[in-house]
């Protein structure tokens, strides 16, 4: 079973960036860096939202 990965804020936010200005679609863009179509979906949504802040409360983190 692979091991949970944990990905910071910054990183999320960049990811969303980046797959905003891609010429390419979402799941070529997701499975280029190594992550589901369905997760870069979300941290997507999320950055739009104002942040990835959700997920990082999940993990335990505070977002800020």
């Amino acid at each position: 079973m692979e091991e949970r990965r944990i990905f910071t804020k910054e990183f999320k936010e960049r990811v969303a960036e980046l797959a905003r200005a891609a010429d390419r679609k979402q799941p070529e863009t997701a499975t280029g860096l190594g992550i589901s179509g369905n997760m870069l979906a979300r941290w997507k949504r999320e950055a739009k939202q104002g942040g990835a802040g959700q997920s990082l409360r999940r993990q335990g983190e505070s977002p800020g």
